[in-house]
């Protein structure tokens, strides 16, 4: 940005005007523009904070609100890029790409009990590993120092990846939320989604978004939570997972089976948009279904132009693959929404799910994934627990951690902290028992340990692995 607007009347009626003068960060070249920006109001006092880049640092200014917003002194600096340190800073999906690129990005200041937590995006829109790290300092204006147990928000693995670029408020009963960008990446660099996870701040004054099972469902509160002692997942399990699915049509790349894969990166799309296109999933053998959720793909809309109209579509459920029962019925929807999480009146017992379209689309009727939640019933897997842990002195910030096989185990939940107290960064691991990440901090010691989960259940690790820097 380069200029500011102000209006007298927010929200209603709002007449935007600029300001008389350009804003800039920088008193003497009035043509700057600042990327990022982000504006922090205290005690009438107003901070501005920007930058996107690998080379030049996050920086500050305190700007004059009753002066055009003029910068009342020179900008400070922040934080710098440090890649050779920070394993989350550098590029790629698993951060192993030590190139140039990597920007630091997107900063935001949330204060709590005496402290002002500067967290920023890294290591790049369109990679797995985006995440937001975090810097803390007794003032707005700095000096800040790293989080020992940064990043603060880190999503890996599952249907959903990446969590960076975010933004963190309270809401009406007092808890933090972190808002962040999920990463697809497929048809544009930028294309993502926006997720939301409850927040923490720690008795060691350390900041985590709580993304463990991020992509699962979880209750919003309606009252003051602690999230430390009270999870508010729901319990529904994952039961749509690799299942049989087969469909009145597909596209070469785009096959029936891309919509039980657990990624938002592949899709199903079927040949047409028209009434009569559907999905149906086996889901092997007779579960109790509590939610399913839609993510329709959008394939071949035309962004920008021609309006699109909603969904329209039935999900029925059968015990046969014969006799159907009508489970939702969107055949007369009105409301714009790809991504929904339908939540059954009562839970049912079924076995097969299919989704049809009911409405003519000017694209093909696509599904990313159609997730279907609830038990399985049987029960959890039995716990695993790290055996070995590779830590390269040449480049500690990168890690091989392998563990157990669980018999009936699903997926993991790999679990770590910079703390033995504070295991609270995670990924999703599916199918496989050994995984190598970049996002350490070559300085530090970490401990982890990993939980098992199926159909039925998670079965917590109570086992801690302790590595060394």
């Amino acid at each position: 940005i380069n200029q500011i607007y102000h209006t007298p009347t927010p929200p209603a009626g709002m007449s935007w005007q600029p300001v008389d003068a350009p804003m800039t960060p920088f008193k003497d070249n009035p043509k700057a523009t600042a990327h990022d920006p982000y504006f922090y109001t205290e005690d009438g006092r107003v901070y501005f904070y920007w930058e996107c880049d690998y080379l030049e640092p996050i920086k500050v200014i305190e700007m004059d609100p009753d002066n055009h917003f003029l910068p009342k002194d020179n900008p400070l600096e922040l934080l710098h890029y440090n890649r050779d340190r920070l394993g989350y800073e550098v590029a790629g999906q698993r951060n192993e790409l030590y190139i140039s690129g990597g920007y630091n990005e997107g900063a935001i200041l949330t204060p709590h009990d005496g402290r002002y937590y500067l967290q920023y995006a890294t290591c790049g829109t369109e990679y797995d590993a985006y995440a937001d790290g975090v810097y803390v300092s007794h003032s707005p204006m700095g000096p800040f120092e790293l989080m020992p147990t940064a990043p603060m928000s880190l999503r890996i693995g599952g249907f959903t990846t990446g969590a960076g670029h975010g933004d963190t408020f309270q809401d009406e009963y007092g808890n933090y939320w972190h808002l962040s960008t999920n990463c697809i990446s497929q048809r544009e660099n930028f294309e993502r989604r926006i997720s939301l996870y409850p927040v923490v701040f720690t008795e060691k004054g350390n900041m985590y978004a709580l993304t463990w099972m991020g992509d699962y469902p979880f209750e919003l509160p309606t009252r003051k939570v602690d999230f430390l002692a009270e999870d508010i997942h729901t319990g529904w399990m994952n039961l749509s997972l690799d299942k049989g699915v087969t469909a009145s049509s597909e596209q070469p790349g785009f096959e029936a089976a891309r919509a039980a894969d657990n990624t938002i990166k592949t899709w199903w799309a079927a040949r047409t948009g028209a009434p009569g296109e559907y999905l149906q999933m086996d889901l092997a053998h007779p579960c109790t279904v509590q939610a399913i959720q839609t993510n329709f793909a959008d394939h071949n809309f035309g962004y920008g132009g021609e309006h699109q109209p909603p969904y329209r579509y039935t999900i029925e459920g059968s015990a046969d693959g014969q006799t159907w029962t009508i489970l939702v019925d969107k055949s007369s929807n009105t409301d714009l929404r790809p991504h929904e999480l339908l939540v059954l009146p009562e839970p049912v017992q079924t076995r097969y799910v299919r989704i049809t379209n009911r409405g003519q689309l000017s694209g093909q009727f696509s599904i990313f994934d159609l997730r279907i939640f609830g038990s399985g019933n049987g029960t959890a897997p039995a716990p695993t627990a790290i055996t070995a842990i590779d830590r390269p002195e040449a480049n500690p910030r990168r890690m091989t951690i392998t563990w157990a096989p669980s018999p009936t185990a699903q997926g993991y939940l790999l679990r770590w902290g910079a703390d033995p107290d504070e295991l609270l960064t995670s990924m999703e691991v599916y199918g496989q028992t050994t995984v190598e990440l970049g996002c350490f901090d070559a300085q530090a010691d970490y401990w982890f340990t990993v939980d098992s989960f199926n159909e039925d259940g998670i079965t917590r690790g109570s086992e801690v692995y302790h590595v060394g820097h």
